[in-house]
């Protein structure tokens, strides 16, 4: 019986733990975190909703998404955003189907709300 009452105390420590949100929203996030972030949901979107879930398209996406990301800055440099503005762009790139993904590059609103500054 303690065996397991100590399995489970265990077991809620480590879900709180993983739940725990790592920022606040109103942390500047840098650069290497901003690009990274922002590429891996970028590119997850794109082959979810554009390439039936392809994995070769989404690494190949994500390996090419930071260097352009980062255009030669130091990824320990500011992003001049927050972790919510990241949270934000995360959100919308969720919700958008393929055509929205390709209608938001096309207008410019993907760089407005995920573009690091």
């Amino acid at each position: 019986m303690l065996l397991f009452v100590k399995t489970f105390l265990l077991m809620v420590l480590l879900a709180g733990c993983a739940t725990a949100p790592q920022h606040a929203a109103t942390d500047p996030a840098t650069l290497g975190d901003w690009c990274d972030h922002v590429g891996t949901a970028m590119c997850t979107a794109m082959a979810d909703r554009c390439f039936n879930g392809m994995a070769g398209f989404a690494d190949g996406c994500r390996d090419s998404a930071r260097p352009a990301c980062l255009a030669g800055r130091s990824p320990d440099s500011s992003s001049g955003r927050t972790w919510g503005d990241l949270e934000h762009c995360r959100s919308t790139l969720s919700s958008l189907t393929c055509e929205g993904l390709g209608a938001s590059v096309g207008s410019g609103q993907l760089s407005t709300q995920c573009a690091a500054r």
